[in-house]
């Protein structure tokens, strides 16, 4: 039947007069689900609910009218990666929920701090279902809301919500699991109403409104039901994919107990050098600049630290508890660098410290409780030595602009974090399919060490850091010992806890995060430059802590050409250093100093040859010394040289083997200058090197000393000289006959 123009307008009318009457008198919709009859639909119009997006970010508020309070909810949902994210903000604490329905987690994230790892079956909205193998699977958004058309839902009709003209739907439902019958009414705004997230229609409001049983806080059944009122309204809808990708991250420093460890960490190579940048947020100092430098099979580490201080800084004040220094005690506009290196020998159990400004040194050995005298490496330089913590995958997150894997443990209250850059997913870049061709061909993807992170929310001591978290931060507690970087005689004498030097500033600058640690709650770093191997060959060196009774100069060739060097300066250098200490059975840093320069090997051949100059130490002046003497490690080392040393160096263009030659080897102490002639004294008959010209039949080079040719030098000097004088005599003689050549004056 035909409705008539009259008709239809007093149907507009009616539906106005009904907006206009639900926008001011709006009230919680009538219970209809407990009686016998349905929620009575519009008789005029059928409409079925909106189809919602499968991403999007809304914020609800929530009222919960029988409980007499309100909750806000944050919700971010994003169904194609099967994760979501709750923030519920109730009495001024929020709680955080994050949902990774790819291991079936949960993470709760307390007010203060702490993370609880749970099974999501079932949160705020309930919208939580069950998949294959009983583990949790992200709810469809029909589901999600209970708005499909699997749920009996029935159109009532057009009102007005929050003066927002909206379709009402009503449906009547149960949760058995809590003993739940209500009925649910939701309202969608009108399709010609143009909402701020630009979606044609919206939800505005959900209410649900019945009855449930009575539980206690572990979910269980208790005598009795009690009714219940919840009124959602949607304040806020934006369809499209989150914005912000953190809201599905574990906040950094946040350790969640009970996550699965669903990805392994990568291990550091068992020698690695890397630049770092040290930030202490809640610390009025500037970063402080790092440089760290890993040797597993020396058992060395050193560090490089660089940090600015006001000058006139009271560092005894300061570290006896006080906040912030004295302002006569204080110059802000005035700052000092101190640059600060630290070689610790494991194998040896010392500890070097080198002011690189005024290059005075501390030397002193390892102590229990100071230092942990066993060296780490691998997976073992981020476990805990006390404790059965291990780090655990936290997923992803951005550091620098850069997608980083983190993984993350916590040991009394402190958070330790570690980010390894990520390679990018199929699933992260499936708009880009010509980037994800061009990587596959690419090499193997190989992680970096990017960053880390120390958070200490309790301020308790911090003795159980992993070791790699304790070189980098260095943390201990307020009995951490120094000598003084004084420049005097006695700064390379050891000294007890009861007579330390106080008055030092760059002693108490070096210490200065140590001893305070207890009022620092966070330390953040970032790696640069990460090199799996020596990238310079002045690594370790510390012959400035030596005396010249316990230095020696040592010198000698390899049997090579010098071009052949040249490829690669510092792989020469480092190869032919650690080939020397391994055949000596010396410690790596008591050959120091080395360095080498072309050698012509005869006067009328361009064939050079590498000259090896290096610093021989001898034993630091520390009580119980497991390092040699020097003239032992002189014999160690002369007798290897004698045995023959051979070393590989792994040029990039073509890897080389050398040898050191077995009959240059020299030594002389440190105020000794070089004598060529004693240098090459040992050669005798002997020829150790090879030209391809001015060569003898058998081959062997022609070979003058340095001292032969110097003495053919003098000779030719010399006599040029008396040629001269006898040419001018002649002359002279010529031109003034019966004249003496030496003009004297008679006397009376």
């Amino acid at each position: 039947m035909k409705k008539s123009p009259k008709l239809r307008l007093l149907l507009v009318i009616l539906q106005l007069v009904s907006w206009a009457y639900c926008s001011f008198d709006w009230h919680t919709p009538s219970y209809t689900c407990a009686s016998t009859h349905t929620p009575r639909a519009d008789p005029w119009v059928k409409l079925y609910i909106p189809n919602l997006p499968s991403q999007y970010s809304m914020k609800v508020e929530a009222n919960i009218v029988q409980k007499n309070w309100t909750t806000e909810v944050e919700e971010h949902y994003d169904a194609h990666k099967s994760r979501a994210s709750l923030s519920l903000t109730f009495n001024g604490s929020t709680t955080v929920s994050i949902f990774d329905y790819t291991i079936g987690e949960k993470y709760n994230i307390y007010p203060n701090g702490t993370c609880q790892t749970d099974v999501p079956t079932f949160d705020v909205y309930g919208y939580t279902k069950m998949g294959k193998l009983s583990h949790p699977a992200l709810a469809t958004v029909y589901e999600v809301f209970h708005f499909g058309t699997g749920f009996n839902q029935t159109y009532i009709g057009k009102e007005v919500v929050r003066g927002i003209p909206v379709d009402h739907w009503t449906s009547c439902q149960e949760w058995p699991d809590v003993g739940a019958k209500f009925q649910l009414d939701y309202y969608f705004s009108d399709p010609d109403y143009t909402m701020a997230g630009g979606v044609t229609q919206v939800p505005v409001r959900a209410v649900l409104n019945g009855s449930a049983n009575n539980l206690n806080a572990d979910m269980k059944k208790l005598t009795g039901t009690h009714h219940f009122t919840h009124i959602y309204d949607f304040t806020s809808f934006r369809a499209g994919p989150v914005l912000n990708e953190d809201v599905f991250r574990i906040p950094p420093g946040v350790v969640c107990r009970g996550k699965v460890n669903s990805k392994a960490m990568p291990s550091l190579p068992p020698e690695f050098e890397v630049s770092m940048e040290v930030i202490i947020p809640d610390s009025s100092l500037p970063p402080r600049q790092q440089f760290l430098r890993f040797d597993y099979e020396h058992e060395l580490i050193e560090t490089w630290s660089r940090m600015l201080v006001p000058e006139g800084f009271d560092f005894r004040t300061f570290r006896s508890g006080a906040t912030t220094p004295t302002p006569k005690s204080l110059e802000p506009n005035k700052l000092t660098l101190l640059t600060i290196s630290t070689v610790e020998d494991y194998r040896n159990e010392i500890v070097y410290v080198l002011n690189k400004g005024t290059m005075s040194c501390s030397i002193h050995a390892m102590t229990d409780g100071l230092y942990e005298t066993t060296m780490a490496h691998g997976p073992s330089l981020f476990q805990v030595v006390i404790g059965t913590n291990e780090f655990v995958y936290q997923g992803q997150t951005n550091i620098r602009d850069m997608l980083v894997d983190v993984w993350a443990m916590e040991s009394d209250g402190i958070s330790q974090e570690v980010y390894f850059s990520a390679e990018d997913s199929e699933e992260e870049t499936v708009d880009f399919s010509e980037r994800v061709l061009k990587r596959s061909a690419q090499p193997s993807f190989t992680p970096t060490l990017v960053g880390m992170l120390l958070k200490n929310r309790t301020a308790v001591n911090n003795g159980k850091l992993s070791p790699f978290f304790k070189e980098i931060f260095a943390t201990s507690n307020d009995s951490m010992t120094w000598s003084g970087l004084s420049d005097d005689a006695q700064a390379n004498v050891p000294t007890d806890k009861a007579k330390q030097a106080t008055g030092d500033q760059t002693a108490w600058g070096l210490q200065l995060e140590r001893s305070l640690n207890q009022r620092i709650s966070e330390k953040l770093v970032h790696f640069f430059h990460f090199s799996p191997a020596y990238t310079v060959s002045t690594q370790f060196q510390i012959s400035s802590c030596y005396s010249d009774e316990e230095t020696a100069t040592v010198t000698f060739l390899v049997n090579a050409s010098y071009s052949v060097v040249e490829k690669s300066y510092y792989l020469f250098k480092n190869a032919l250093r650690s080939a020397l200490a391994r055949e000596s059975k010396l410690s790596i840093l008591q050959i120091s100093n080395l360095y080498t320069v072309p050698m012509k090997n005869n006067s009328y051949a361009t064939y050079y040859v590498p000259q090896i100059s290096l610093t021989l130490l001898g034993r630091p002046p520390v009580k119980n010394s497991k390092q040699v003497p020097l003239m032992l490690a002189k014999d160690m080392l002369h007798e290897a040289v004698k045995n023959g040393i051979a070393f590989y160096v792994s040029y990039s263009t073509a890897p080389t083997w050398f040898d050191v030659d077995r009959n240059t080897f020299s030594l002389r102490s440190s105020n000794d200058t070089l004598d060529p002639e004693t240098f090459f004294s040992s050669y005798g008959n002997d020829k150790p090197f090879k030209d391809s010209g001015n060569t003898s039949e058998n081959g062997s080079a022609t070979l003058y000393t340095p001292g032969a040719v110097a003495g053919i030098a003098f000779g030719m000097l010399v006599l040029g000289a008396a040629l001269c004088l006898t040419v001018v005599y002649l002359l002279y003689r010529r031109r003034h006959p019966g004249q003496s050549f030496i003009p004297y004056r008679l006397t009376n």
